[in-house]
This record gives C-alpha cells, sequence and structure tokens, in this order.
C-alpha cells in the first residue's frame, strides 16, 4: 500500500467527475503544498470544473468533498475529520450570488489563512494552485477524472511506479 507522506510533502490528489456521475476519480500524488494535517477541496477546477482534493489522510479528503458536494459546489476545508470552514458557490460550481466582490475576496482570504494555519499550508494561493493543477492544457503533469495526465505526451500515468 502507498500513502501519502507529510513530512516529506507528498500528499494525496484527486480528480472527481461531478457531471455524468461516472464514478470517475483520478488519484495521484503531489508535492509543493507542505500541508501537515487535513485537507481541502474545491470544484473550481480549471477547465473542467470537477472537483479537486488534496489532503494527507483519506478521512479528511472525504469530509471536504461530501461537503462540497452538499453545497452544490465550493470550497471546503476538513481537519480532523470536521469542516473547519466553506465557501458555497451554487453558480456552476464556480461562482456565488450570495456575496459581493469585496465579500467574496475577503472570504477567499478567510480561507486561505486557516489553510496556512491549521493544515501548516506553505504555498502563497493553495487554492489557486489547487484549481490548475486540473488545467490539462498546460504543460507537464496534471490531474482529471481519467488520471494522472502527461500533458506534453498525451498519456495517462500510473501514480506509483514499481
Amino acid at each position: 500500500m502507498v500513502e501519502a507522506d507529510p513530512a516529506k510533502d507528498t500528499l494525496y490528489i484527486a480528480c472527481i467527475e461531478r457531471y455524468n456521475r461516472t464514478g470517475n476519480i483520478g488519484k495521484a500524488f503531489v508535492k509543493g503544498f507542505g500541508l501537515k494535517e487535513g485537507a481541502f477541496a474545491e470544484s473550481v477546477a480549471h477547465d473542467t470544473h470537477n472537483i479537486l482534493v488534496t489532503g494527507t489522510n483519506i478521512k479528511d479528503m472525504t469530509v471536504a468533498v461530501n461537503a462540497v458536494i452538499e453545497m452544490g459546489g465550493g470550497i471546503a476545508i476538513a481537519n480532523k475529520g470536521r469542516i473547519l470552514s466553506e465557501m458555497r458557490l451554487p453558480v456552476g460550481g464556480l461562482i456565488t450570488d450570495e456575496l459581493d466582490g469585496h465579500e467574496v475576496s475577503e472570504k477567499i482570504a478567510e480561507l486561505e489563512r486557516i489553510i496556512r494555519r491549521e493544515l501548516g499550508c506553505k504555498i502563497h494561493a493553495p487554492l489557486m494552485h489547487l484549481s490548475f493543477l486540473a488545467l490539462s492544457t498546460s504543460p507537464a503533469w496534471k490531474i482529471t477524472d481519467k488520471g494522472l495526465i502527461d500533458v506534453n505526451n498525451f498519456k495517462i500515468l500510473p501514480p506509483v511506479i514499481k
């Protein structure tokens, strides 16, 4: 069994298809976020806008993803089996009609502070970084509901190489 190793900044990442109920879940590992615990998920995932999640453990990832699903789209942060904070994005899972621009900006800043302080994230703008890891039209490796994609060579890669 291969597991995440937060001490070495190796986290789980997954992309869950959310439109046709295919059951597709792309799974891999990611480095660079520096999370020490917990998980965060969002339905802003360029260009397909499936649900993306990264985390140190499957339980918190599941809690965060389920919160995004229950909201009909949005952002959720989980740790120790509970939601720390969330923001609904009810319009296509991408935008909100419940907050004005200033309120959205403040809420995103709050969510990112929680990801840094409570989960130990080391990068600036973690929500933006996560969302662009699904942009399979940009170079290198990306995560889609089909799996880890080598964009440059048009191949699905295994998340673990023996």
